[in-house]
């Protein structure tokens, strides 16, 4: 007879594994820049500046926001999220932890993406600048940024491909309220930052 134990651990892998197919989460690998360009298609970015993460650089500033606050430091090691940075200052910002729905996220549900800069955002603990979190970015097509008053970074990646299609989706809603073409969006693959 199987033990009650060794029931709930087999039980529950199983329902990890499903519940990571419904969602369409798959194992992070790597993505170099070649694959990378040919894959952004796919995920309707196309005519966008795609950038990619420096890994280690990412790190560091991770640790430097550690020492602010554990929970922001958390909310910025996602794969999925939006930052909003006004005249270069950090906005607002949405990760996947905090959006709600199953099997897929419902991005637009938190109505983050009513308004630009939005008004549903958390409260923010810690002030990022644009500047520093460039840093840690690099420009796949190397097209420099014109100085916009509003930059989005739209984080997403592969190994969450059916979650990060929605994200980007929702993403797009913020161009209808930019009239004055004030508005740049970056999509930034995060997916090398968790490959192990």
């Amino acid at each position: 007879m199987i033990s009650p134990k060794v029931f709930f651990t087999c039980a529950s892998l199983i329902s990890l594994a499903g519940c990571a197919f419904i969602l369409g989460i798959h194992d992070p690998v790597y993505v170099s820049e070649t694959e990378l360009k040919k894959t952004a298609p796919d995920f309707d970015i196309e005519n966008q500046v795609l950038a990619t993460i420096d890994t280690a650089e990412y790190r560091n500033h991770i640790r430097k926001i550690e020492g602010t606050s554990k929970i922001v430091a958390h909310d910025f090691m996602q794969p999925m999220m939006v930052k909003i940075f006004v005249n270069d200052t950090l906005n607002a910002y949405l990760v996947n932890c905090y959006v709600q729905g199953f099997p897929g996220l419902n991005w637009m549900a938190t109505s983050f993406f009513d308004s630009l800069p939005p008004v549903n955002k958390l409260h923010l603990v810690y002030h990022e600048f644009l500047h520093d979190e460039m840093r840690c970015l690099e420009l796949l097509e190397r097209k420099p940024l014109d100085h916009k008053k509003y930059v989005i970074l739209v984080y997403w990646s592969c190994f969450t491909k059916k979650q990060s299609r929605s994200l980007i989706k929702s993403a797009y809603h913020f161009l209808k309220y930019d009239p004055g073409n004030e508005t740049e969006i970056i999509f930034v693959n995060a997916d090398n930052l968790f490959v192990p």
